[in-house]
């Protein structure tokens, strides 16, 4: 399956590329009116297509959804042609330990035997935890990529699915 750097390393240079990271804190409304905008503005420009890349990881991919289904219905009612390609993946992340969480050697516990070495104990550093989260990146067009459709999936638009739907 195609990365999403390898998305927009590839096609920087031949499409007018606008890559959006979905968080908890991203309003749906103002990332679709960026999506519908962005392409709707450069729709009919032959050199630089337009295409936009919607990056969001597993929990808020609810979010990366409606986005999208909001832009494509926006779109369609405009009279365009949207060409969605889907991708799953995953990204390894770093999780760091608080401070708070980590076991210190304290001096609560006092030692019967006064011969006793204090540093019998060693503290431990806290270890990173190393996670592989899911992620969901879209790809909307106003063109069909061929090159797209072989890598990650392909699925379009028609008059017919949104006219019975």
């Amino acid at each position: 399956m195609m990365s999403q750097t390898h998305i927009s390393a590839d096609y920087e240079k031949s499409f007018n590329v606008l890559s959006l990271s979905i968080l908890s804190s991203s309003q749906i409304s103002n990332r679709a009116s960026l999506v519908v905008d962005h392409l709707a503005r450069n729709h009919g420009s032959d050199d630089t297509p337009p295409l936009c890349k919607l990056h969001a990881k597993a929990k808020v991919a609810n979010k990366l959804i409606s986005v999208v289904e909001i832009a494509k219905r926006d779109l369609k009612t405009k009279g365009q042609k949207v060409y969605q390609y889907s991708s799953l993946a995953s990204e390894t992340i770093t999780l760091e330990q608080n401070d708070s969480n980590s076991i210190s050697k304290t001096s609560s516990t006092v030692s019967q035997d006064p011969g006793a070495d204090d540093d019998s104990f060693q503290t431990m550093e806290p270890r990173a935890k190393i996670r592989n989260v899911p992620v969901m990146t879209v790809v909307l067009a106003a063109r069909a990529i061929p090159g797209l459709k072989s890598a990650i999936g392909y699925d379009w638009i028609s008059e017919d699915l949104l006219r019975f739907g």
